[in-house]
């Protein structure tokens, strides 16, 4: 698991380092703030919170993870379900991804993203990484490679 932020000489932003060998739903960002949302699920509560009939049928959809009423009677499509920051915004990783331990979490674009890849999808950047990282981990990931 790579981790892109603040760091380096000048704590610039884009500071890429090494942090362990961890599926991607191992990450402190996961844990703490990750939300399963549906796609579209913001636009749709941007367009409906005038109206307070339907902003509480929203809600009930919410607690039920079942948006067909919305689909059916709206003909408004919800999407696949997607993790999203706190304020509902996509941070890049789907159920999938999750699922299968290997994605990307892009909380700002910029100063906090985490991802994971295979040992064997790394590139020369991070097996550069790997080898100025004093970690057990990096030195065993660099022994797979090898």
């Amino acid at each position: 698991m790579f981790h892109i932020g603040r760091g380096g000489r000048f704590h610039n932003a884009g500071h890429k380092s090494f942090v362990g060998i961890r599926l991607i739903t191992e990450s402190s960002v996961f844990e703490k703030y990750l939300y399963l949302n549906f796609e579209n699920q913001n636009d749709l509560f941007r367009k409906i919170k005038n109206h307070p009939n339907l902003v509480e049928k929203y809600y009930e959809c919410c607690d039920n993870e079942d948006f067909a009423w919305f689909e059916n009677k709206l003909k408004f499509k919800i999407g696949e379900q997607i993790f999203t920051n706190c304020n509902g915004d996509p941070v890049g990783l789907t159920v999938k991804e999750a699922n299968a331990g290997i994605g990307c979490i892009d909380m700002d674009g910029g100063y906090d993203t985490t991802y994971t890849c295979m040992i064997k999808d790394l590139d020369e950047g991070e097996i550069s990484i790997l080898e100025e990282s004093n970690d057990i981990e990096a030195e065993w990931a660099l022994e797979v490679l090898k």
